[in-house]
């Protein structure tokens, strides 16, 4: 199973064991290099809000070009995962994923509202946002 299904199913299971054993492998991988385009013409911003189990997502198309905002997409879905500080991506990344999968345009770079390291297990906080990209 890739990282992205296994994102998935862990999201929807709330295998917190699982969770942080796929947290652990991907933590590895993670580059606080700079390694982004070094002209990114359409940047997406990603955020989500919560109320509830319902979990909103907004990305919001910025073009870096004419220094414009292009568009703006919103969803909404209903959540299985708890929150558990460390644990936000198994929140956030279905939520995310699923309006991501509507959008007809593929950014240059994608900037999500949770790309920090985490000190706690010096882990990003959206580890499997930066995998799938």
């Amino acid at each position: 199973m890739n990282i992205l299904d296994e994102t998935l199913t862990i999201a929807e299971s709330r295998d917190i064991k699982k969770a942080k054993a796929i947290q652990m492998e991907l933590r590895d991988r993670v580059s606080l290099i700079d390694s982004f385009p070094s002209s990114p013409k359409k940047i997406f911003g990603v955020d989500l809000a919560y109320n509830g189990y319902t979990a909103f997502v907004s990305i919001v198309l910025w073009n870096n070009t004419s220094h414009e905002i292009e568009a703006v997409f919103n969803d909404f879905k209903k959540i299985s995962f708890p929150y558990i500080p460390g644990f936000l991506s198994f929140r956030e990344f279905p939520v995310f994923y699923m309006l991501y999968e509507k959008i007809q345009i593929k950014p240059d770079l994608v900037i999500f509202s949770t790309d920090t390291v985490m000190p706690i297990r010096g882990e990003w906080g959206s580890p499997h946002m930066r995998e799938f990209f």
